[in-house]
């Protein structure tokens, strides 16, 4: 792609209509205005949008068919066992129709339980993110700040005719040049960054050292330079601002990070609503059945269907929360564990030293004080040194 299309932009509704239009495939037309201009002109955005539409949508199909298989099977098994060893049905109509109650009740309680967390889930990550990019808008326009100073800087050379003073003053510039690619790359990555979009922590932490190494080469080139007090310090200022910021603008992409997990977890739980919604479809179903037919073989089967429909989506839930707080505890207490021991193995002073090292500071601080009561209660005019 030529970077006139890549920095092509779409300025008007009508354009983007005319742009869809020509297009071979259709975005759907709950997408924002930005998100309908990336389908036209970014072809791998549109790419990643197919691919995870269809991976949720084989995620909930295959977690609904899974669950809804397994029960059905069962209860056709358990069904066709109890009719072919019993001449006597063992549940009625009106034992369908309370069946069906129960978990036509059931379930709708369950789907506002399941709807309330996503719902929690989804709106405490849309708040966190929105957070992390607020605060890195304000974190880039203090890196603007800062390029503008470089950039300002760098025309030293213009002025210098000493050849002694040139040679530092090029030396200057070739270090405020690769500084401020730097900082410029990390404005960049997050300039470009829309909703959802974070990147590797450990790239940007190697990013974050490549600015820090050249910014100390850049304010040992600007002292060389410039050795008065006042510009030494001036450029110190600009060095730890830099450093202040980038650390910054890490910390808030683990927020965007952590953001993501929780839409996450709320796509977790929303996979179990289509299941619980066909219970309650057959729920219905079930009692307007009990209402027509006799009892009988369908009355039996119906029966057991929403019993172990329910139960098994019931099972399945428990099972997720579950994992989700035993394998965080695990996680947590294994970490403690590791880090505890490791620091025993690596630690450079002993518990013993410390303990000897603190009672000697009190030690020290009593007799200080002993000695500042002896020297408070002297009459006037007494010296220390006077016996």
């Amino acid at each position: 792609m030529k970077k006139e299309d890549e920095d092509k932009r779409i300025t008007s509704v009508e354009e983007l209509d005319n742009a869809i239009s020509g297009a071979r495939d259709k975005p759907p037309n709950w997408l924002g205005n930005d998100e309908r201009a990336s389908w036209v002109v970014l072809p791998e955005w549109r790419l990643t949008f197919q691919s995870e539409k269809s991976h949720i949508a084989k995620q909930f199909l295959f977690y609904t068919l899974r669950t809804i298989g397994i029960a059905v099977g069962a209860s056709l098994i358990i069904a066709f066992f109890i009719w072919r060893t019993t001449s006597q049905p063992y549940f009625a109509p009106a034992t369908l129709i309370s069946i069906g109650n129960i978990s036509c009740a059931t379930a709708a309680a369950v789907i506002s339980i399941i709807l309330f967390f996503v719902v929690f889930f989804f709106q405490r990550a849309g708040e966190l993110e929105d957070q992390a990019r607020n605060s890195i808008r304000h974190e880039i326009a203090s890196l603007d700040l800062v390029t503008d100073q470089i950039s300002k800087w760098g025309g030293v050379q213009e002025n210098v005719t000493d050849s002694s003073v040139k040679a530092k003053a090029e030396h200057f510039i070739d270090t405020s040049n690769k500084f401020y690619k730097g900082i410029r790359e990390l404005i960049g990555l997050f300039s470009r960054a829309r909703r959802g979009t974070f990147y590797d922590s450990v790239k940007l932490d190697l990013l974050d050292k490549h600015i820090f190494a050249k910014g100390g080469d850049w304010y040992k080139a600007y002292r060389d330079l410039f050795d008065t007090r006042e510009s030494r310090d001036s450029a110190m200022e600009v060095w730890r601002n830099v450093l202040t910021v980038s650390n910054n603008i890490i910390k808030l992409n683990n927020d965007i990070q952590l953001a993501q997990d929780q839409y996450h977890k709320a796509l977790q739980v929303s996979l179990a609503l289509p299941s619980f919604l066909i219970i309650v479809v057959l729920a219905l179903a079930a009692i307007f059945v009990a209402n027509v037919l006799p009892a009988g073989f369908s009355i039996t089967l119906s029966s057991i269907i929403l019993i172990s429909l329910l139960t098994i989506q019931i099972l399945l839930l428990v099972r997720w929360a579950y994992l989700l707080v035993y394998r965080e505890a695990v996680v947590r207490r294994a970490n403690r564990e590791a880090d505890r021991k490791y620091s025993e193995k690596v630690t450079r002073v002993s518990e013993r030293e410390m303990v000897q090292d603190m009672l000697s500071f009190y030690e020290r601080a009593g007799a200080s004080a002993e000695e500042k009561k002896q020297e408070n209660s002297k009459p006037n005019g007494t010296k220390s040194g006077n016996s």
